[in-house]
């Protein structure tokens, strides 16, 4: 449950910020604005962390789901620096 909530935050600062829908490639064509940026620099590293250690398959498999939502919503953004 907490790490679906730290995906939350990531969906709603990325829905406050009104984008535009982001283009597939690397590099970004549409960057994701500072304070979705700054929440994916706060999230993501403690979501892999979590990701690591884990030993559950349900845990595993809900965490790959949110990441997938996650890239729907804002791309590559989520996994480049």
């Amino acid at each position: 449950a907490a790490t679906v909530s730290l995906f939350t935050f990531i969906r709603t600062f990325n829905k406050i910020a009104s984008p535009e829908p982001w283009m597939p490639g690397v590099p970004l064509r549409v960057p994701v604005d500072e304070n979705t940026q700054a929440m994916i620099r706060l999230v993501m590293p403690a979501v892999l962390s979590m990701w690591e250690d884990e030993d559950d398959k349900t845990v595993v498999t809900q965490l790959c789901s949110e990441l997938r939502l996650i890239m729907k919503d804002v791309g590559p953004a989520a996994t480049i620096e």
